[in-house]
């Protein structure tokens, strides 16, 4: 009877560590998805309003007027007096997500950076985040990009420095040099998945875009008959001598969206 116990605790253990394998994959997955859905609206927004939003306080919880909106909703710049870069979170009301959707797979929520000019109506400024595979402290080593213009992350099973729902921020004590660098709410940040470096003391999940990118996905939507015609009207005016005409307004407007 002892060995069959015996027998049975060993496999009871091992099931448990299976299942809790499973449950973290599952909420891995989640994440990915939610991160996917995020940057869908992200563009989507870009396409259509010509900038991108900025971001959202992560400090904030329900009740507050503010909650959940990018601080201003209008153009930028941002206001980075009332959202400090450790707040800086998916401003899932603007984007019409709900709340669930702007949030990780261990319910945290999403923090979001954007390069200052995009969100500016109109920029073709180039993006100007930097993303690095890893804690180099050189400019310019195990750079990923430095021209990215939004970066998105969650910060992963451990959340350290991520926003609870509740707008409280958990512990960033413990943190590995890796993950401190998307705790401190500024660039350079840190990207290990991408060559497979990956260990227990950094599990944030993170994804980027260039302002080409973007271009190219409202150059989609915007097609290229719609790009086409503003060009003729851009040139057919003479708009790069006189760009302040009605009409060369709103070639230029078009035109930035096309990219």
């Amino acid at each position: 009877m002892a060995i069959v116990m015996a027998i049975m605790g060993v496999l009871t253990v091992g099931g448990i560590g299976l299942l809790g394998g499973r449950v973290e994959a599952g909420r891995e997955k989640l994440t990915a998805t939610r991160l996917d859905g995020a940057l869908e609206a992200l563009i989507a927004y870009y396409v259509w309003q010509g900038r991108l939003p900025c971001p959202a306080d992560g400090s904030l919880a329900v009740g507050d007027a503010a909650y959940g909106r990018a601080r201003p909703e209008t153009a930028g710049p941002c206001d980075t007096t009332a959202v400090t870069g450790i707040e800086r979170i998916v401003p899932w009301r603007t984007l019409g997500l709900s709340e669930a959707e702007a949030s990780d797979g261990w319910g945290r929520r999403l923090s979001y950076h954007v390069s200052p000019a995009l969100t500016a109506t109109g920029s073709v400024a180039p993006g100007s985040l930097v993303v690095r595979d890893g804690a180099a402290a050189t400019a310019g080593t195990a750079e990923l990009t430095d021209r990215a213009a939004l970066v998105l992350f969650s910060h992963g099973a451990n959340g350290r420095g991520g926003w609870t729902t509740a707008g409280a921020r958990l512990p960033v004590t413990g943190a590995s040099v890796h993950e401190q660098m998307n705790t401190d709410g500024a660039a350079p940040f840190a990207d290990r998945r991408t060559t497979g470096i990956l260990d227990a003391a950094f599990d944030d999940m993170l994804v980027w875009r260039e302002r080409p990118q973007l271009a190219r996905a409202t150059g989609a939507a915007f097609n290229g008959g719609t790009c086409t015609a503003a060009d003729g009207v851009w040139s057919g005016e003479g708009c790069a001598a006189t760009p302040s005409t009605d009409a060369c307004i709103v070639a230029a407007a078009v035109r930035a969206r096309c990219g």
